[in-house]
């Protein structure tokens, strides 16, 4: 079976009410680290129905950077309930992905590193593309100390490779991590039609009847 699949969308609300995280609230998200868990958390949050949900630029070491107040207190939880409204345009199936390929109304985005892409990693797992897609690193997306780059230098970035607003726009990784971090980007940008394809390149070549780029 795939790892890292979404769970259960009752499941995933049960945890976050508890956590006293409810839908209707402005949810800002961050990580330790460089935000491509945070933006997996974003992703979640929105396909579930979330309407304001926004990533921390830079995530907690541009914030402890400027020296923002950290606390080791841990905080007070009164749990509530996370109403479900699932965004079903922000998913995207093997199928879909299978569908797309050939659209000129669609496109693919790889969001790991070139060498992934490419098929020169050693890392036989991650070896190869999706068929027709086109590679953009999350990581080329930040800058030297962590955050998002420039609007400006985005947009330039994503038409370069053909990546533009009136496209339907899938995006994978591995497990769909990293590809969250891209699909933020975009939503940056207002591109309307961004999905994650969840299952991502772990799904894809779990099938042998799926073909692979190098």
């Amino acid at each position: 079976p795939v790892k890292n699949l979404v769970k259960n969308p009752d499941e995933m609300a049960q945890i976050l009410g508890a956590k006293g995280i409810s839908a209707d609230k402005t949810l800002i998200v961050y990580d330790d680290g460089i935000g491509k868990h945070a933006a997996r958390v974003c992703w979640t949050l929105k396909y579930l129905g979330a309407k304001d949900v926004k990533m921390l630029d830079g995530n907690l070491p541009a914030w402890k950077k400027i020296r923002g107040y950290i606390t080791v207190a841990p905080t007070k939880i009164s749990p509530v309930i996370f109403n479900v409204s699932l965004d079903k345009n922000l998913l995207a199936t093997m199928d879909d992905v299978k569908d797309a390929m050939g659209e000129t109304s669609t496109i693919i985005v790889d969001a790991r590193p070139a060498e992934d892409f490419s098929g020169t990693t050693e890392t036989k797992d991650q070896t190869g593309h999706i068929p027709g897609a086109v590679n953009v690193d999350f990581e080329k997306l930040k800058d030297s100390n962590g955050l998002l780059i420039p609007k400006e230098v985005l947009k330039t970035i994503f038409e370069n490779k053909r990546i533009t607003p009136d496209k339907t726009i899938i995006i994978y990784c591995n497990s769909g991590v990293r590809a969250s971090y891209v699909f933020m980007a975009l939503k940056k940008l207002n591109y309307p039609n961004i999905k994650i394809y969840d299952g991502s390149f772990l799904e894809w070549k779990l099938d042998a009847n799926n073909k692979v780029e190098a």
